[in-house]
């Protein structure tokens, strides 16, 4: 599982890892995200990707790459 805040891509999308959760093996990749014109308040859109898709996370930029 990837450390929250690496740079990832998914099934053609780019985003980071949002959160990690070990005990039910999936972790949420946040896509797009964007500050909500009246209120500043950031808005995101996440996947929530399962253990069994993990070979399909491609890692870009984070702790364990070589940038």
């Amino acid at each position: 599982m990837l450390p929250v805040g690496t740079e990832v891509e998914y099934e053609g999308q780019i985003g980071f890892v949002k959160f990690a959760c070990p005990e039910y093996k999936q972790m949420t990749i946040c896509t797009h995200q964007w500050p909500e014109k009246d209120t500043g308040i950031m808005r995101q859109v996440c996947i929530v990707v399962h253990e069994d898709r993990f070979d399909r996370v491609k890692l870009l930029k984070g702790n364990h790459s070589r940038d």
